[in-house]
């Protein structure tokens, strides 16, 4: 569900004679629904009509029969249900094809003009710079299976990896000593696993919190610390960027209880899958195969979700008005915080306002530069310009050289970062990227990118944002949010709101494991109901 600016909205979410992909005849009301046959169409096909007409004291009842004819209960088929789906990311494709496996009738609205969601891979030479969803969390699952079968898995790494092994550090046009730098890695080495053990009992403090305690007390009072602690200082902030580049959160907005609750399945929590070049490319094309084309509505933005129990009424950016038995909404948390208001009618319970307010969802974004060649030491994991005079000194912590593809560093942007430049056009992008990395390496010979690849999530009307977590304020007044995020709209027993993605799983979320996950189990929640309608 992400917006592609340069894609005509209209492009496949028009057609008055169509509902969710099936064709009316002219002059038949094509917001009715229940099983009758328009008597217009020779060929039969089946409308629907408004489960609020069941009676002839209906005002309108005498046009009705004038038009459609209802078959003799003997002959009338089995009640057909129809579902929608909103968004066609991770959580809305597995939805789609749970219920094509078990035969039914849905349709996919898409706002943005492809699929994916936050997994947007950009074709690149012979592999893919992955915008959003890069690595894989643990094994047991069905995203670590495709990827394994298609003989996309490279390595595990350790997620600190990235911040700690073969790391270039420049402050100030200094490089630092080894020393000084293998005292700071002893210290921080085990402080992820600590942050593990005190979550439950410290589950409402902030990361930084506890870090800035644990910090202060191995520094205060060591002569040979205290010398270097304007370093050492450099070095706390860009450690903590490692939790906000890992869980798209500032650090002070990072609960504690986080560490206990997200659980992957595997040995070791910290560690990821690294893909080959293509990577979720792959990944998602097969996810593709299990839905067809058709039943995806690209380009199609639901403005609004009016739902009773008599169904639901999805209003479209265009004007068009669909109704449906079941809705399985898969929109991110950032679109549900900015929009829950004015996106529902009724307005959603106060229960589940809370846990939509009070849950983090973050900012995190990735920002590729292409050089003629590279101009840092082939054997570096990572690059980080501690300290420099360039405005964007904060928002650019730590780069890493692309595995696959050496002209390429990958810049990691978090905290204020993301929101910073996605106001900053390329040009200026690029001047202060390159003023902070000389200065801070101290090489003024550091070339400009001739190149940059870059996607806001932030701004992006469809997300707004990265993806979730736990906060201090949700921990202390929303116990167990992300169950609330998966609770269903229920009216007479009817799960006729469902609700998918990262945000609803409990011990997955911020993963596409989660959200595949959670679009799955809606779409059983109401096969199962169906199943229980049905003799």
């Amino acid at each position: 569900m992400y917006l592609d600016t340069t894609t005509d909205q209209s492009t496949n979410c028009a057609g008055d004679n169509l509902i969710g992909g099936r064709q009316v005849c002219d002059g038949c009301d094509p917001i009715w629904w229940g099983p009758v046959r328009c008597i217009h169409d020779t060929h039969s096909r089946l409308l629907y009509l408004r489960s609020d007409d069941n009676s002839t004291t209906n005002s309108n009842s005498s046009r009705r029969k004038s038009q459609h004819a209802r078959l003799p209960a003997a002959t009338m088929p089995a009640l057909p249900t129809r579902v929608a789906i909103i968004g066609a990311g991770f959580a809305g494709l597995s939805a789609a094809a749970t219920l094509e496996k078990h035969s039914v009738d849905y349709v996919v609205y898409e706002g943005a003009g492809r699929v994916g969601g936050r997994v947007y891979s950009i074709p690149y030479e012979d592999g893919c710079l992955q915008h959003g969803a890069e690595f894989i969390n643990g094994e047991n699952n069905e995203i670590y299976r495709i990827a394994n079968e298609r003989n996309l898995t490279v390595e595990y790494t350790r997620d600190f990896d990235l911040f700690s092994r073969n790391v270039q550090y420049g402050f100030n046009g200094q490089r630092l000593d080894k020393q000084l730098v293998k005292s700071w890695l002893d210290f921080v080495s085990d402080i992820e696993l600590q942050f593990a053990k005190e979550a439950e009992q410290r589950s409402e403090m902030s990361v930084a919190e506890r870090f800035r305690e644990l910090y202060e007390q191995w520094i205060t009072g060591d002569e040979k610390l205290e010398k270097d602690r304007v370093i050492f200082d450099r070095l706390a902030r860009f450690y903590l960027t490692y939790y906000e580049i890992e869980w798209s959160s500032p650090a002070n907005e990072l609960a504690l209880l986080n560490f206990a609750d997200w659980d992957d399945g595997g040995e070791e929590k910290s560690a990821s899958v690294t893909l080959e070049k293509k990577g979720f490319c792959d990944i998602l094309d097969d996810i593709k195969l299990k839905v067809p084309e058709e039943k995806i509505r690209l380009n199609c933005v639901v403005k609004k979700v009016e739902y009773s129990g008599n169904g639901v009424t999805l209003t479209l950016e265009n004007g068009e008005q669909h109704h449906y038995d079941f809705v399985i909404i898969t929109c991110p948390l950032g679109f549900l915080k900015r929009n829950h208001a004015s996106f529902f009618s009724p307005p959603l319970d106060s229960h589940k306002i809370d846990a939509i307010v009070n849950l983090g969802f973050g900012n995190m974004m990735k920002v590729f530069l292409e050089y003629s060649k590279p101009w840092w030491p082939l054997d570096v994991d990572a690059i980080a310009p501690l300290q420099s005079n360039s405005p964007l000194a904060e928002s650019f912590p730590v780069f890493q050289p692309l595995y696959w593809n050496n002209k390429i560093l990958v810049a990691w942007v978090s905290g204020k970062g993301p929101g910073l430049i996605s106001s900053l056009g390329d040009e200026e992008l690029v001047d202060g990227i390159t003023q902070h990395l000389r200065e801070a390496l101290g090489d003024q010979t550091i070339p400009r990118p001739v190149r940059i690849f870059r996607h806001s999530w932030i701004t992006d009307p469809l997300v707004g944002g990265s993806y979730s977590y736990l906060t201090p304020q949700s921990v202390k007044t929303v116990p167990d949010a992300f169950a609330r995020m998966a609770e269903p709209i229920l009216i007479n027993d009817r799960p006729i709101l469902c609700f998918a993605g990262e945000h609803t799983h409990p011990t997955m979320y911020q993963t596409t494991i989660g959200a595949y996950e959670s679009g799955e189990r809606e779409a059983r929640r109401v096969i199962d109901y169906i199943s229980l309608e049905r003799p």
